[in-house]
């Protein structure tokens, strides 16, 4: 993972700085354990560019100019880190009545940035498609599912009240970030209602994230 110097010297926060790069550490464990030799070998850029919406991460798909690459946006990242540790914890409290901390909000983040890289390269097995009638045989699937959905309802109505850009509603509610959510809370209920989560066992551990981000 890289780290610039020009983050202190562009005044940044050690709070944000401190954030970033433990998410960005956190992307780096997952794409090295779902991708194996293909991991990405550009490092995570922990950037002091301002992201304009709420994201905390960016998969970047290669482009004939730049290889593929993960960015972390750290200016004011602690606080928009604070509001979707929120939102995991109105899941879990809400579904299992337990909180999450840091570890697993940045796995859960990292998840589903690794996520849209598996979908670049068209590794899983199954897609969730931003369909309401959409339904599964596993109840807690059909939980998270129906959570997401909700979830981006809001999200849209938010866009077109600052009359965002179709184009922009279209990628930011659309199907690949609802794909990439639910392995985002997927991560999150496994965290909370499995003892492997937890596993000090470095090996078990890593199957668990993998099977996570492919839905195996």
């Amino acid at each position: 993972m890289e780290i610039r110097n020009q983050e202190l010297a562009a005044g940044l926060d050690q709070k944000d700085i401190d954030v970033a790069t433990f998410l960005g550490s956190s992307i780096c464990t997952v794409d090295r354990v779902v991708f194996g030799e293909k991991a990405i070998k550009t490092p995570v850029q922990i950037g002091t560019i301002k992201n304009n919406f709420d994201d905390n991460a960016t998969y970047f798909p290669p482009t004939p100019e730049r290889d593929e690459q993960y960015w972390v946006w750290t200016p004011g990242i602690k606080k928009k880190f604070d509001g979707q540790l929120e939102a995991h914890n109105i899941f879990t409290t809400a579904f299992f009545g337990k909180r999450v901390g840091l570890q697993s909000a940045c796995i859960a983040i990292a998840c589903h940035e690794v996520r849209h890289r598996v979908q670049q390269h068209r590794l899983q097995g199954v897609n969730f498609f931003k369909n309401e009638a959409q339904k599964s045989q596993n109840q807690l699937l059909n939980r998270i599912l129906d959570f997401v959905w909700r979830r981006m309802r809001i999200h849209k109505k938010i866009l077109y009240d600052k009359k965002e850009k179709r184009a922009v509603i279209d990628y930011r509610v659309g199907d690949m970030e609802f794909d990439a959510q639910v392995v985002e809370f997927l991560l999150l209920a496994q965290w909370v209602s499995t003892a492997i989560a937890h596993s000090e066992d470095t090996e078990e551990f890593e199957t668990f994230l993998r099977q996570v981000v492919l839905v195996q």
